[in-house]
């Protein structure tokens, strides 16, 4: 067990098992720490095969932490506008063709849900650009996400209990190969894997031996603030205890287990928050797994409230993302983005170890309306 948890990361490729899970037809796959250092085999990659300094598209609505390494590599990165239902605004991103075509586009699974797949790959081979979709909050491939990408990126660390974890799976023999190549020049790390197993055990001891105290109150003002931790892991390849940890969830049932519990939990939060004020859980297709519950607000000052309201009861509520410097500079052509950013609320189903939804909500108030809330 010793060596699971201190044990130097495997090779980039996985075995038949993950492969099984995330590459489907694929032709190739490659095990990383953190979702995030996809983007930069993808860009160092997409630079080899076409030999120059790839123009990168974000959508608007994005976190400035994801960005990291995209930033390191010197790829020129724009952000095309998002529409109110979280899709590509696509008229605005022919706009931006007009002025320079992108070489890759990244289409975001938001929260778990379906994008416009077939939508984005008819505008990349309209202007000849590579898709890769992020479907960091997807726990696996499931409806038509990972159908139409050149590349797929997942953050099996958001799911399942290990310290680190993501995934790019790579289309395409002369891509494959232009990524491996990159890949084969990172150096290989050891991840301390341990420190995480300690510090979760500490964590489980204190949940069931102290008082669960509800998450603070929030200030209306960090609904422009970020409230995500810093990543533990910094190495580029997946640990090999958090690669067993993955194979063990997929031989079992666990993994089905997980994906059935995160499943109802949305349902019976959904359920339960619809119709709380003016708020309303955005829609997810019965066939998917839901990375979060989000409710959408008609306005930030209710959102800051009802966030305040959520945390006091003991829902872990919160905003996301922290929008990149660009996009918050740019008020009237982000201005979708940046409502977004202050009128989703994402509750974690985190809850579901620690005690039942009823619980917690049994202490929100009852037959509220905004008008009486002080």
């Amino acid at each position: 067990m010793l060596e699971r948890l201190t044990g130097e990361v495997g090779s980039k490729n996985g075995n038949a098992l993950l492969r099984a899970v995330w590459q489907g037809d694929a032709d190739d796959l490659h095990l990383l720490s953190q979702a995030r250092h996809a983007f930069m085999l993808a860009i160092h990659g997409l630079a080899l095969s076409r030999r120059g300094v790839p123009c990168v598209w974000f959508p608007d609505y994005f976190c400035e932490s994801g960005l990291s390494s995209v930033r390191r590599s010197g790829a020129q990165v724009a952000f095309y506008p998002v529409t109110n239902s979280l899709t590509p605004d696509w008229n605005a991103c022919r706009e931006m063709a007009v002025r320079q075509r992108p070489d890759l586009f990244v289409l975001v699974h938001y929260f778990g849900r379906e994008a416009e797949g077939q939508n984005a790959r008819a505008f990349c081979d309209e202007v000849g650009a590579l898709l890769l979709e992020d479907a960091a909050h997807v726990m696996r491939p499931r409806g038509t996400i990972a159908r139409h990408g050149d590349l797929i990126c997942y953050s099996p660390n958001k799911f399942f209990p290990v310290p680190d974890g993501g995934i790019l799976v790579v289309r395409g023999s002369e891509l494959s190969q232009c990524v491996a190549k990159t890949a084969q020049g990172q150096p290989r790390a050891r991840a301390p894997a341990i420190h995480w197993v300690a510090k979760r055990l500490v964590r489980s001891i204190k949940r069931h031996m102290l008082p669960r105290k509800p998450p603070r109150p929030l200030p209306t003002t960090t609904l422009d603030a970020e409230l995500s931790g810093t990543a533990p892991f910094v190495q580029l390849w997946m640990s090999r205890f958090s690669r067993w940890r993955l194979e063990r969830s997929f031989r079992s049932n666990e993994a089905e287990q997980l994906a059935n519990a995160l499943l109802t939990g949305h349902r019976h939060l959904s359920s339960c928050l619809a119709g709380y004020g003016d708020m309303q859980p955005i829609g997810f297709a019965d066939h998917l797994i839901p990375y979060l519950t989000v409710m959408q607000c008609n306005d930030e000052t209710r959102a800051g409230r009802y966030l305040n309201e959520l945390r006091s009861a003991g829902v872990e509520a919160f905003t996301w993302p922290e929008l990149p410097p660009e996009v918050r500079a740019d008020q009237g052509r982000h201005r979708e983005a940046l409502r977004l950013r202050r009128t989703l609320l994402c509750c974690t189903l985190g809850w579901r170890g620690n005690g039942t939804l009823t619980e917690f909500l049994a202490t929100l108030p009852q037959n509220y309306t905004p008008d009486v809330w002080h």
